[in-house]
């Protein structure tokens, strides 16, 4: 009587434990979309972006930017991340541009132009940066 007892109870942990291998959710999801090997992403778009705390006067609204293009590139295993945006000024228009490249350890490469409405470059700034913490 023990034995099958015994048998009985197994039987039961085996059958209820096999259907717990079963991926279900968010894990067969990235099962199915291959994310589990997942080394690299990139994605891009383009929309409107505020500046957050830079209202021109004190409680009105934050400036819009009108984002042209919006690209970004995640290394997992780097790690490392590339984040390039155009972004244009709405109502009060900024001529310039600024790139900031993300490299690992702490590294980053920016610059910057700023330009006169007739094209004359009025300033220009590049600089290698080391952050560490």
């Amino acid at each position: 009587m023990r034995t099958t007892t015994a048998l009985v109870a197994g039987l039961v942990l085996v059958v209820a434990t096999a259907g717990c291998s079963t991926k279900t959710g968010v894990a067969a999801a990235a099962d199915a979309m291959g994310a589990t090997n997942l080394n690299s992403i990139q994605f891009s778009g383009s929309g409107t972006n505020y500046a957050f705390g830079q209202a021109y006067t004190p409680g009105g609204p934050w400036p819009r930017f009108e984002v042209k293009t919006y690209a970004a590139a995640v290394d997992y295993q780097t790690p490392a991340m590339r984040l390039e945006m155009l972004r244009a000024q709405g109502e009060r228009p900024v001529l310039g541009t600024a790139r900031a490249l993300n490299f690992r350890n702490g590294y980053f490469d920016q610059s910057a132009e700023v330009w006169s409405d007739d094209w004359q470059l009025l300033a220009s700034s590049h600089q290698l940066v080391y952050y560490r913490e």
